[in-house]
């Protein structure tokens, strides 16, 4: 059902309101806390409304503000399970799944052999020119 506007000419402006001759549905209030890891403050709390009839409240909404998620603030309703936190994957963790400690070892070592001997190859030029190019030759 579309609703209508209506334009009413009061005192020389349009006034689009909308034509409501029916009630909104019932509405509830849903009261989450967000974790706010990103927050100094800590942790809040954000509401989300939902209708009221026919709807099951999730026990975990997206924070807006934070984009975590956080657990619905009901006493009716048992605490939330707690999980363990996801852990990140550093550029160390990525490396050890992909070689042994021993095979590391190894790598150290040859290269470390070489840089001794001074036989290892050198680093690439960097893409920026040199700081007297860039003024002009000064």
């Amino acid at each position: 059902m579309r609703a209508r506007l209506r334009g009413c000419q009061v005192g020389g402006s349009v006034s689009y309101e909308p034509d409501r001759d029916h009630d909104l549905v019932k509405r509830q209030i849903a009261r989450y806390l967000c974790p706010g890891r990103w927050n100094a403050k800590g942790t809040h709390e954000f509401e989300v409304l939902f209708a009221a009839e026919g709807t099951v409240v999730p026990g975990e909404w997206q924070c807006r503000q934070h984009g975590v998620e956080g657990t619905l603030i009901d006493p009716a309703r048992p605490g939330p399970v707690k999980r363990k936190p996801e852990r990140t994957h550093t550029h160390w963790d990525m490396l050890c799944e992909r070689r042994s400690a021993a095979r590391l070892e190894e790598l150290v070592e040859e290269r470390l052999l070489l840089l001794r001997n001074g036989t290892a190859e050198e680093l690439p030029p960097t893409r920026r020119a040199p700081l007297q190019h860039r003024r002009g030759g000064r």
